[in-house]
C-alpha cells in the first residue's frame, strides 16, 4: 500500500482481522506506531462493536484432572480469540468460584485507551440466607489484584445465578427466583442491584444482548411460552419493553426442555433442546415460528454459552 494517503491506509487496515494486524506491526516502524496508536485501537474497537460479532462457546465443566478441593491452585487466564493470545493472571487472593466477571473499563488513564478487568467474588453463608462476601478486582493495566469495598448484594445465592453479559462498562448477572439483575460497574468498581418490574417477573430470567441493549428471555409457571424483553433506555423509570412471545404449547415436549442461550439476531433465538437422545442447539425463527436444529452437539445445558464479542488487538497493558 505504498504511496497511498495515510487516511486510506488506515481505512483499509481497520477492515482486516486482528490477527493480521498484530503481524503487520513488524512491517515497519510507521505501521507499528499506527497500529498501536490510541486513535487506531479505539477506532478498531468501535467498528468491531458496531458489527456485533456473536460466538457460541463450548467448554468442558467436568475436568477430572482438576482437584476441586484445592482452590489455592485455581488459575485465571485471559484469552483473545482474535489473536489467540493467552495470558495467565497473578494468583487471586480468594479461590476462584463460578461467580467471576470480565469486562472492559473504557476510561483512559496515562495515555492508555482503557483497561481489561476481572472481578472475583467469594461468597459465604447458607442457601437463601444473608451472605457475606469478599470482592477483588484484577487490572491488566496494573497486572495485579486489589480488594474493593463495594460488596455483592446480600441475600442472593450464586447457586441461583443465571448467565452474565457485558453491557457497556457493566458486567451483568441475572438471578433466578429473585427477579433482579446485579451489575458491576467496571469504571467505578461498585455493585448495583436492579429489581425487575412486576409485569415481567418470572421463574427464570436469561440475560442476553440484542442490538447492543440488555434483553431478557423469561417464562412463567402458568404459561407454555417464552417472553422476550428488551431494555430501551438504561436507568429509565420504565426501561423494559416486551418484544414478542414464543409459544411452545404446540411442541411435543415441555417448555423446560428448551433452555435459552440468547439472541442470534433480532428475529432469531438460540436454545439448547434436551431429549432422550441428547442435547442439541436449535434456532427459533420468530417469523416462521419454526425450530431449526443446528449441527452443534451439546454435552450439557450449562456447557454452551452465546457471547457477543468485540475484536481487539491484544492484551497489551498499554491498550
Amino acid at each position: 500500500m505504498a504511496g497511498l494517503p495515510d487516511e486510506i491506509t488506515t481505512e483499509i487496515l481497520l477492515r482486516l482481522p486482528a490477527k493480521s494486524l498484530v503481524r503487520f506491526r513488524c512491517v515497519s516502524r510507521f505501521w507499528n506506531s499506527l497500529l498501536t496508536s490510541t486513535s487506531f485501537v479505539e477506532a478498531y474497537s468501535d467498528r468491531s462493536s458496531r458489527l456485533g460479532h456473536k460466538y457460541l462457546l463450548k467448554y468442558n465443566r467436568n475436568d477430572s484432572s482438576r482437584n476441586e478441593n484445592d482452590y489455592t491452585q485455581s488459575e485465571i487466564f485471559l484469552w483473545n480469540p482474535s489473536t489467540n493470545e493467552r495470558r495467565r493472571l497473578p494468583q487471586p487472593r480468594f479461590f476462584v468460584s463460578e461467580l467471576i466477571g470480565f469486562g472492559f473499563d473504557p476510561s483512559p488513564s496515562g495515555g492508555c485507551v482503557g483497561d481489561f478487568k476481572v472481578v472475583n467474588i467469594r461468597m459465604e453463608g447458607g442457601f437463601f440466607m444473608s451472605r457475606c462476601s469478599q470482592e477483588e478486582v484484577y487490572s491488566l493495566r496494573r497486572n495485579s489484584w486489589k480488594r474493593i469495598s463495594s460488596v455483592f448484594p446480600c441475600g442472593i445465592d450464586p447457586k441461583c445465578s443465571g448467565n452474565q453479559v457485558v453491557f457497556g462498562n457493566f458486567v451483568c448477572w441475572s438471578y433466578q427466583y429473585d427477579a433482579s439483575l446485579v451489575l458491576f460497574d467496571l469504571v467505578e468498581e461498585v455493585f448495583h442491584q436492579m429489581v425487575l418490574p412486576s409485569s415481567m417477573r418470572a421463574v427464570t430470567e436469561h440475560i442476553s444482548l440484542l442490538d447492543g441493549r440488555l434483553s431478557l428471555i423469561a417464562w412463567k409457571r402458568s404459561c407454555h411460552s417464552r417472553e422476550m424483553w428488551i431494555m430501551e433506555e438504561f436507568c429509565a423509570a420504565e426501561p423494559w419493553t416486551k418484544l414478542y412471545t414464543i409459544d411452545l404449547s404446540s411442541t411435543s415436549s415441555s417448555i423446560l426442555r428448551y433452555s435459552p442461550l440468547g439472541f442470534a439476531g433480532s428475529r432469531s433465538v438460540l436454545f439448547v433442546k434436551s431429549s432422550s437422545s441428547g442435547e442439541r442447539v436449535v434456532s427459533f425463527n420468530v417469523e416462521t415460528a419454526q425450530f431449526e436444529e443446528l449441527e452443534v452437539e451439546d454435552d450439557s445445558v450449562k456447557s454452551c454459552r452465546l457471547v457477543t464479542y468485540t475484536h481487539s488487538l491484544g492484551f497489551s497493558s498499554e491498550h
